[in-house]
């Protein structure tokens, strides 16, 4: 009987001893993957702080346009450049922010981009706020879906030039 005793405590220590190992598999597998969350959110907060910095503080107009036509970023250089209120661009179409005849123009050269997927370099005048003739070097260029390529979005940089050409 002491035998069989003894042949049934081994099967449970096996069996707890086990159990345990697993448990602690679990957790270790738990807190390596929580640290390797962990740092991929830090490494993407770290990317996006440098990117806002960039956008903010870059001395050219920059935005980015869903497929849509809504916009879905534009800096404070754009904003400035167009008298649109910090912010009030997000979400809205070139029909909403601009004279007709230059939101067609807008809308007309987005879907050049996204119908053809190439970029778009372009050298354009036009008038500012106070009356003054403005030359813009502008590029726009497609976002493309990382899994299919498709262009998702237009983003666009305006270099204000008329101090060069005036020199």
């Amino acid at each position: 009987v002491e035998e069989d005793m003894d042949e049934a405590f081994r099967s449970f220590l096996f069996a707890r001893h086990a159990l345990l190992a697993l448990i602690a598999l679990g957790v270790l597998l738990i807190v390596a993957l929580t640290f390797v969350d962990w740092r991929s959110r830090r490494f993407l907060e770290l990317s996006e702080q440098r990117f806002a910095a960039f956008r903010d503080y870059i001395p050219a107009g920059l935005s980015m346009k869903s497929a849509a036509g809504h916009y879905l970023m534009a800096n404070p250089v754009f904003e400035s450049s167009f008298d649109i209120a910090a912010g009030q661009a997000l979400g809205r179409t070139d029909a909403e922010l601009f004279a007709p005849p230059v939101a067609r123009r807008l809308e007309r050269e987005h879907q050049q981009v996204i119908r053809t997927g190439q970029p778009l370099a372009q050298t354009l005048r036009q008038r500012d706020g106070d009356g003054r003739q403005r030359t813009f070097s502008t590029l726009r260029f497609p976002v493309l879906d990382g899994k299919d390529g498709a262009v998702v979005a237009v983003g666009t940089v305006a270099l204000d030039i008329s101090e060069l050409i005036r020199t």
